[in-house]
């Protein structure tokens, strides 16, 4: 999940916020389609947009505000949108839903451009590698905006703190990987097969 810069917000209704709703839905949904309908049924006070999936290949992300609820799915079909493979679906922090898109804040040229390259950047490698993401790709697709030679992002510097964490989850092997502290930090692991 993250968050949607929106002027769509309501500061007297804030909800339970993100994190909890996440949680929430970890441990009550069993597919897909029950996630997006918890979700939906959250009230929050501003913008998300949330990726979800499960092990039968499903995905979709919902970017929503105070007030609208969208579902992209993998088989979704918008202006803006990049994605070519019908069981690929990718997100940044960067709306794809005209609805959305439409209202975000700042929509400054640098600041979009940025949003809009992550986006571009993530779902060009995705194409690129799709049917052949393990956890080892997966973690390079993930990384295309940390620190490294290679980063326009955040640098070279590979002591810098992430931010919050980058996490990896194999829904089919109910598998997830995590990084968090510093990028020069071991990746820790989880293996939630038996657990549920």
């Amino acid at each position: 999940m993250d968050v949607l810069p929106t002027r769509e917000v309501n500061r007297k209704k804030l909800g339970m916020g993100a994190l909890l709703e996440a949680r929430q839905v970890m441990e009550k949904a069993a597919s897909m389609e029950e996630a997006i309908e918890l979700l939906k049924d959250y009230q929050r006070g501003v913008s998300w947009a949330f990726l979800v999936g499960d092990g039968n290949g499903n995905g979709a992300v919902i970017e929503c505000t105070a007030e609208r609820f969208i579902v992209r799915r993998d088989t979704s079909v918008y202006p803006e949108q990049l994605e070519e493979e019908e069981t690929v679906v990718t997100v940044a922090n960067h709306a794809i839903a005209p609805e959305i898109s439409a209202i975000m804040i700042d929509k400054s040229p640098l600041r979009f451009e940025e949003t809009d390259r992550r986006y571009a950047e993530l779902t060009y490698e995705v194409l690129q590698a799709h049917g052949q993401i393990d956890e080892v790709k997966a973690r390079e697709l993930i990384n295309i905006l940390s620190p490294g030679p290679e980063s326009w992002f955040y640098g070279e510097d590979l002591a810098q703190p992430v931010q919050v964490s980058v996490t990896i989850m194999d829904l089919t092997n109910k598998r997830l990987w995590s990084l968090y502290g510093r990028y020069d930090h071991t990746w820790v692991s989880f293996d939630f097969s038996n657990r549920i």
